[in-house]
């Protein structure tokens, strides 16, 4: 069958190029499809405007110099500073006991009867520390005092028969050899007592052993003695702090060693976070061959919270030198690099300009400047963090 109806037109509006609809369709199916048509149409439309209205759209777009951008944030400024600092080698080393004395058991097979010391405490020269039952050297002392005793009696008899058969001599009532054995006799009697004296001495002097007295000054930093305990001859019962002095033992490379003197000051940073002041008192003779390292002793000040077993790190005060130096916020790490900005500013505004600079030494919360930077420059120092170079920022009122 030929459809007579007449065809719209291709340049009419978009929506009549859609193809006819079908005679057969019943008119409710026919109202459908209309209304479809116009819901596609007006969505188009509203597509169509919200187009033509984005940003950058010629017809929206800004003028570039329209309105000025604001500051990018409010920081704070300071000067580049020129100040007097003390150079420092830094090295790290153990802290321990300047002289450790060890007192051991002087004796063997004695039992230790008290203990009268233990770690921490201050002790005194000749202070007692621990004691030995001594019941037997006592019982053995009064044993030898006794034999002495004999000892000189057979010795005065043996002198008086000595001393007869001289007189006898010229008499020639005694023979010679008889006078002679009484001379003999006379001296052996006087070496037995000599013999006798010294084992009493030596009994004695092993009574007093029996008592451990501190050997100087200082504190105890160690006690393996054991009430009841028996030990050997020399175990060692105390370890000794001797005068309560402690040194640093710092590791300094060669080059290192050839900047330092005798009498330096040094500053220990100790575990606590405390510090402690210590002063050299002498070099190693040499470096050691697996470390390529010498050691440096020095003193350190009583007083402190430095304790034996520590290992911490000195700075050793060298000559004061001038240094330009900053607050350590102003210095922003960036990509390894160390950055700072500058300021170039009216009034209270002004644009930033990042400028990178090489750090020296650190002292408290400042920084040396190496290079990058001049005396008397103004950069930013709160809020340095977040800013990028040309950045726009407001000053503070009132910093300086």
């Amino acid at each position: 069958m030929v459809d007579h109806r007449p065809r719209p037109s291709r340049n009419r509006h978009w929506a009549a190029s859609l193809p006819p609809i079908p005679s057969r369709l019943s008119g409710r199916t026919t109202l459908r499809f209309k209304v479809l048509v116009a819901a596609l149409a007006i969505t188009l439309a509203v597509l169509t405007s919200l187009v033509l209205v984005q940003p950058g759209n010629r017809a929206t777009r800004v003028p570039r110099g329209a309105a000025e951008a604001p500051a990018a944030m409010t920081v704070t400024r300071v000067r580049v500073a020129r100040q007097s600092w003390q150079r420092d080698v830094t090295a790290s080393g153990a802290i321990a006991a300047w002289q450790e004395s060890v007192v051991g058991a002087p004796l063997a097979g004695l039992r230790l009867a008290s203990v009268d010391a233990d770690v921490g405490d201050l002790v005194r020269k000749g202070q007692v520390l621990a004691r030995f039952d001594d019941a037997l050297l006592r019982a053995d002392a009064d044993r030898l005092q006794a034999a002495l005793a004999q000892a000189e009696v057979a010795s005065a008899q043996a002198g008086r028969d000595a001393r007869r058969a001289e007189q006898l001599r010229a008499s020639g009532a005694l023979s010679e050899q008889s006078i002679l054995q009484a001379l003999a006799d006379a001296a052996s009697a006087a070496a037995a007592v000599r013999a006798a004296r010294a084992a009493l001495h030596a009994r004695q002097v092993e009574i007093s052993y029996s008592v451990l007295r501190a050997p100087d000054d200082g504190v105890i930093s160690e006690r393996t003695a054991t009430l009841g305990a028996v030990p050997e001859r020399g175990d060692a019962l105390f370890k000794l702090i001797r005068q309560r002095r402690l040194e640093w033992r710092g590791e300094l490379g060669a080059v290192q060693l050839g900047q330092v003197e005798v009498g330096q000051p040094v500053l220990l940073r100790l575990p606590d976070g405390s510090a402690a002041q210590a002063r050299i008192r002498q070099f190693a003779p040499g470096l050691a061959t697996e470390t390529r390292q010498a050691l440096v002793y020095a003193d350190i000040d009583a007083g402190s919270a430095a304790r034996a077993g520590m290992y911490v790190e000195g700075s050793i005060g060298l000559a004061r030198t001038p240094a330009l130096v900053v607050p350590a916020a102003s210095v922003v790490v960036r990509d390894g690099r160390n950055r700072v900005f500058t300021l170039n500013a009216s009034g209270t505004h002004g644009h930033v300009s990042a400028r990178e600079v090489a750090v020296g030494r650190r002292h408290d919360r400042q920084v040396e400047i190496a290079s990058g930077l001049e005396a008397g420059e103004w950069i930013v120092e709160e809020g340095a963090g977040f800013l990028a170079d040309g950045d726009r920022v407001q000053i503070v009122p009132g910093t300086p």
